[in-house]
């Protein structure tokens, strides 16, 4: 919705300053109130740097920045410095709720190799659940030499699919869902009904 105020056919996005500034007060009074600085706020941080010109040419500093939008100078260094990975994740369509990539190297390998192996065991058509994600998990992360003691607790399960945007659904005509019990009846029912069927 913010993204959509800044991006008008009415007032394009760099043309006028004062509109930008306008949206601006209004986005970090937003981001005050909820005591943290969201996606589509990080995403105007980068269409107000590319008209740091502008700035550059006012003297406007990060200190006035902070100022005037309320936020540390740190988190406006952090959000200018950041700005292809947040345009990228936007291009991507990747999941609002997406946390910030690990720095360390371990979880962020725990997390690369089991989603690409999630991804291929859906691309079969085989059912994953989140106990069979999470046994996996434990695998990757003692082939990986863990010895931080990593547990694939329900949390960690919550984040997993949050920052990949996984959601467990049903397969459609997935045969590892029939129960076997079933299968079985069947197979011995099945040559007696045959039995009386004339072609």
């Amino acid at each position: 919705m913010i993204h959509h105020l800044i991006h008008t056919e009415e007032v394009p996005v760099f043309c006028e300053v004062h509109y930008i500034l306008n949206i601006a007060d209004k986005l970090f009074v937003i981001a005050e109130t909820l005591d943290t600085v969201s996606f589509n706020e990080k995403l105007w941080a980068y269409e107000v740097e590319y008209t740091g010109k502008l700035y550059s040419e006012q003297g406007m500093s990060y200190r006035v920045l902070k100022d005037k939008f309320h936020i540390s100078v740190g988190s406006i260094s952090n959000i200018l410095k950041r700005k292809n990975e947040y345009l990228d994740d936007y291009e991507c369509n990747q999941s609002k709720k997406m946390k910030r990539k690990s720095t360390n190297n371990f979880t962020q390998q725990l997390g690369e190799k089991t989603y690409e192996w999630f991804a291929l065991q859906r691309s079969k058509r085989i059912p994953i659940s989140g106990p069979l994600l999470q046994e996996y998990a434990l695998k990757v992360a003692a082939e990986l030499g863990d010895t931080s003691g990593f547990k694939a607790s329900n949390s960690w399960l919550e984040r997993f699919k949050s920052r990949y945007n996984i959601q467990f659904r049903t397969i459609s005509g997935e045969a590892a869902s029939v129960n076997t019990d079933t299968v079985e009846d069947w197979i011995s029912r099945l040559p007696v009904i045959l039995e009386n069927y004339d072609p």
